[in-house]
Formats: structure tokens, C-alpha cells, sequence
């Protein structure tokens, strides 16, 4: 079994940085040509065979060169403008392209430009420290908090990592019918949470028919995975760890503004601190695994496992 280790280097938080400052910067104007990153502000007219299309055009709409918001070779076509030339933009839309009317299509944009921007990033000074609520407002605080927060992220995906390898080679290892009632039944449970969910996202009245068998397969894991953990806590007398039980409702409750809230909270209630109970047996159970199983580290970066869930 393979296990993926990490850590953080000083580039990785000097990047992070830097990605702070760019979701803080402003807009000031320029009177210089448009460059890759620069935003402008301008009027469009969009044009099929000389004819307007629905939606083709646009007055005072901001766009930043390089964001790949627009089809291929729009945002390309405004670099080197500057604020007030008249740019035409041939491009063609793509085959995949959302307006089936459109897709494949070659268009026609005539451009105004209204303004161009350049990007100009806050300092890395106390100002910003303080601005992003570093509670002594120092640079020194501000690295540190980034990087332990970097590092809660870190250490979260590989421990699930971990855990998933864990649950597939206990899976592979165990292969055995499940009842039907039990699939059914589960089923059923992942229907209603997903139902739920979309209830508090304001979907409840979309009228959407589910069948619940679409989450056999989902259910089948599930279940498997419940009967096997259950065999290996009974078979070698796991017992939840209070300790692991109360630091894994801390480090939830960690984030928030008042966190002992939190903690009183779960602690109040059966459900969410069963759900607690059950989460740190899964990790002890990944623990008892990870000591039978041959386990080879693998040295892998930051950024390895940041862009792995992007794939």
C-alpha cells in the first residue's frame, strides 16, 4: 500500500501568497497598449454572416486578458490595444460550444474599448496583515497563519487519501453478496440526504423524480463497507478513542468565530457526536490497516496534492 507524504516549502507559501494578494488587488487605470492580465472595459457587437446574434452584444462589460473567460482569440485579439481603439475580432466559436445555434460558427466582433486597467496588488506589509484579519497584523503572523492553514488543508487530503485506499483494498479483499433490502435501503438513505441537500440550496420545488435505484452502486460500497468495519471492530475489540473523539470535534469547531459553540453543540447532540464517534472509528480502523498492511511512503509535493482533486 502506497502512502503519499508531503510537506510544505517556503515557494509553496510564498505562492499562496501571492495568490492572496491577487484576490485582493485593484484596478487602476492606464493609458498604456493592453497586456496578458490587464482588464479592460468595452463595447461589443457580435456578428453571424453580417447579421447580429441574440446575446452578441455588450456595453461597458469588464474583461481580464488571460482569464479564458471568452471563446479562444477574443481575449487575445484586444492585446495591444489601448482606450479608445476600435478592434474587429474574427473568431470562430467552438464545436462544443453551450448555444448549439452557435457552436462551430465564425464570428465577427467589432470592439470599442472604453478602458484598460492594470492590476496593482496590496503591499505585504502590517496594512495588509491587519486587512486580512491577522489578529497581531504582522507579516510574520500572516506567514504563519497561511502556512497552518496550508497545512490543515494538507494534512486533511492526505489523510483522506490514505482512508480511501484503505476502504478500496478492504473492498478487494472481501468479495461477498449484499442483501438486497440492505442495497434498497441504502438507497434510499443516499436519496433522502441528497434530497436534503438540495432542499436547503432552495431546489425543493423543481418537481425532479429520482429513482433511488440510480445509487445501487454507491450503496453496495457503502454497505459493504459497514459490515466489514463492523467485523474488524468486533473481531479485534476496537474501542473509540474519546480523546480522538473530542480533538476531532475541536479541530471542526476550530474554524468558527466562536468555537466553543460548536463544541457544546455536538456534545448536545446524540446524532451529530454518533457521527463524530463513527468518523474516528473509521481512522482508528485506517490505523489497525495501515499497521498490518506493508505501507510505502511516497514523497510527493504540495502542489501534487492541491491539483490531484482538480483532475
Amino acid at each position: 500500500m502506497v502512502k503519499q507524504v508531503a510537506e510544505i516549502a517556503d515557494a509553496d507559501v510564498e505562492e499562496m501568497l501571492e495568490t492572496v494578494r491577487g484576490q485582493h488587488k485593484e484596478w487602476v487605470t492606464t493609458d498604456r497598449a493592453a497586456k496578458d492580465g490587464d482588464q479592460l472595459n468595452i463595447n461589443f457587437k457580435g456578428m453571424i454572416d453580417g447579421e447580429v446574434f441574440p446575446g452578441g452584444e455588450a456595453n461597458d462589460m469588464p474583461i481580464e486578458l488571460g482569464s479564458g473567460r471568452m471563446i479562444k482569440g477574443f481575449e487575445e485579439g484586444l492585446i495591444g490595444a489601448k482606450a479608445g481603439d476600435d478592434v474587429t475580432l474574427n473568431v470562430t466559436f467552438p464545436d462544443d460550444y453551450h448555444a448549439k445555434d452557435l457552436a462551430g460558427k465564425p464570428a465577427q466582433f467589432d470592439t470599442h474599448v472604453n478602458k484598460v486597467e492594470e492590476a496593482q496588488l496590496p503591499e505585504l506589509n502590517d496594512d495588509f496583515a491587519k486587512k486580512l484579519g491577522i489578529k497581531d497584523a504582522s507579516v510574520e503572523s500572516m506567514h504563519k497563519e497561511i502556512k497552518d492553514s496550508m497545512q490543515l488543508e494538507l494534512d486533511g487530503r492526505l489523510n483522506t487519501q490514505m482512508k480511501t485506499s484503505v476502504m478500496d483494498a478492504l473492498i478487494n479483499a472481501h468479495d461477498f453478496d449484499v442483501p438486497k433490502p440492505l442495497i434498497e435501503d441504502e438507497s434510499e438513505a443516499i436519496k433522502k440526504n441528497m434530497l436534503e441537500n438540495l432542499k436547503q440550496q432552495g431546489m425543493q420545488d423543481q418537481g425532479m423524480q429520482i429513482d433511488a435505484s440510480m445509487f445501487a452502486d454507491q450503496a453496495i460500497r457503502r454497505v459493504k463497507l459497514g459490515l466489514i468495519m463492523s467485523e474488524i471492530v468486533q473481531s479485534e475489540k476496537i474501542e473509540v478513542d474519546e480523546d480522538r473523539v473530542k480533538k476531532k470535534i475541536e479541530e471542526i469547531a476550530a474554524p468558527y468565530e466562536q468555537p466553543q459553540q460548536v463544541i457544546d453543540w455536538y456534545n448536545g447532540d446524540k446524532q451529530r457526536l454518533a457521527e463524530v464517534r463513527a468518523l474516528v472509528t473509521e481512522e482508528q480502523i485506517v490505523d489497525w490497516a495501515t499497521e498490518k498492511a506493508k505501507v510505502v511512503d511516497k514523497k510527493v509535493t504540495f502542489k501534487d496534492i492541491m491539483n490531484a482533486e482538480q483532475k
